[in-house]
């Protein structure tokens, strides 16, 4: 009984888990970007449209 409380036991503490997890943050990060790219085209083609609507006012109060 004596022999088995004497031995070494050596845990290696290893990063296993971030590398798998790493070839999931690849996907994450496209996805995220094209949502980011898509909301600044929208942004940018409503604050021109809202633009425009602007002008068009304008333009009949200065008519009027």
């Amino acid at each position: 009984m004596s022999a088995l409380a004497a031995t070494n036991v050596s845990h290696l503490a290893t990063d296993v888990g971030l590398w798998m997890s790493l070839p999931a943050f690849g996907p994450a990060f496209v996805v995220v970007g094209v949502v980011f790219y898509v909301v600044r085209r929208d942004r940018r083609n409503s604050a021109a449209a809202a633009d425009a609507i602007g002008e068009a006012d304008r333009e009949r109060n200065d008519a009027e």
